[in-house]
């Protein structure tokens, strides 16, 4: 018999549904975050989530994920090389598809951001503005990508070289000079919680957050497909 049973909103693994209801995974993932996309299309579809925090489950953390080949206690101080490079890449590509993370887990009952069409358009920028390639739709940028794009392709199930281009036509385009010194880590807190930003915002115009001009043309929630073949 089990005292104080608690029940929340969240998801985590391991997790159970009827086969009919299975959304399916999403392969761009490499056995990384694909548990992330499902649940957040879990949500998106609007199924009710059920967790509790009193269920015990063997997992066999040696066998595969970030503990890979552990065979000693010591082992579980570091993670195995190809899973972090995986948790990169995957990381990478559910930004990319999704526009940024959230926290599925709980307690709290799940709440993902919303997608929006958003371009950069960037003057003086140096190797770093790459940094933000995942975080937006569409690129306009004064320095040759060519070298990003060629490291980076073989990782990504996107087309990087048509994410970049001369004149943008988004929906949102945050537009920075990065001679500015600060303007970078603005532009990082404003893109990594545009939801917020643009949550104020009601219809087209220019608005200016710190330096960093946004221009909107308009405000339309672009989530990609929630069900999948599997």
């Amino acid at each position: 018999f089990i005292h104080n049973f608690r029940v929340t909103k969240g998801m985590f693994a391991p997790w159970m549904i009827e086969k009919s209801q299975h959304l399916g995974h999403d392969p761009i993932f490499k056995s990384v975050y694909e548990d992330a996309d499902l649940f957040r299309r879990f949500v998106l579809a609007g199924y009710k989530m059920v967790q509790t925090w009193d269920a015990v489950v063997y997992h066999f953390t040696c066998r595969g994920g970030q503990f890979a080949g552990a065979e000693k206690i010591e082992d579980f101080q570091r993670k195995d090389e190809k899973w972090m490079h995986n948790n990169s890449v995957s990381m990478a590509e559910y930004i990319r598809k999704w526009g940024g993370l959230f926290n599925e887990y709980g307690p709290c009952e799940p709440k993902p951001n919303k997608k929006y069409d958003c371009g950069l358009e960037a003057k003086n920028c140096t190797d770093q503005v790459f940094r933000l390639e995942p975080w937006f739709d569409n690129l306009s940028v004064d320095l040759d990508e060519s070298d990003y794009v060629s490291s980076v392709q073989p990782n990504t199930s996107f087309d990087l070289k048509s994410k970049f281009k001369r004149e943008l036509q988004n929906d949102i385009v945050f537009c920075v000079d990065f001679s500015n010194p600060t303007i970078h880590d603005k532009l990082w807190q404003l893109v990594t919680n545009r939801e917020d930003v643009l949550s104020d915002i009601k219809e087209p115009g220019n608005y200016e957050f710190d330096g960093v001009l946004v221009r909107v043309n308009k405000l339309e929630v672009k989530n990609p497909k929630i069900k999948l073949k599997w």
